[in-house]
């Protein structure tokens, strides 16, 4: 006869009690902002999106999650393991590389049309190259 693991039979009885186990998702520094005393449950082997968090007053920002020897970046989609879970955060700085690449593109209104310029490209408001 073959053995079942301990987990299998507790998702067993619970899927027969109409229950999915729920665990704790916590983010180390973060307190969750809420109206009710428990902290939130999510089910097991559901996923989410992780969050991103402000940038503090000396430009430092949270550039992943580390979890499990792990690291995750905000925006990216996380399984719910079977055990509670508490993010770390991994603190980093505002990248220069990205405030360059913002300037690189320029729109702008000629002759009622609006023109994308980007890296000295010009393109019409549908992505079409302009010669």
């Amino acid at each position: 006869m073959r053995r079942f693991p301990a987990l299998a039979i507790v998702l067993l009885v619970a899927l027969t009690a109409g229950a999915i186990p729920k665990v704790h998702v916590t983010y180390q520094g973060f307190p969750y902002k809420r109206t009710t005393c428990e902290l939130p449950t999510f089910e097991i082997w559901s996923t989410i999106t992780l969050p991103s968090a402000p940038v503090t007053e000396d430009k430092k920002v949270v550039v992943g999650w580390l979890y499990n020897g792990k690291t995750y970046k905000p925006g990216e989609s996380f399984t719910i393991p079977e055990d509670d879970v508490e993010f770390v955060p991994v603190w980093g700085t505002q990248d220069i590389e990205t405030v360059k690449e913002e300037r690189l593109t320029i729109k702008e209104l000629r002759d009622g049309q609006l023109i994308i310029v980007r890296e000295g490209a010009k393109y019409n408001i549908l992505g079409g190259r302009i010669r």
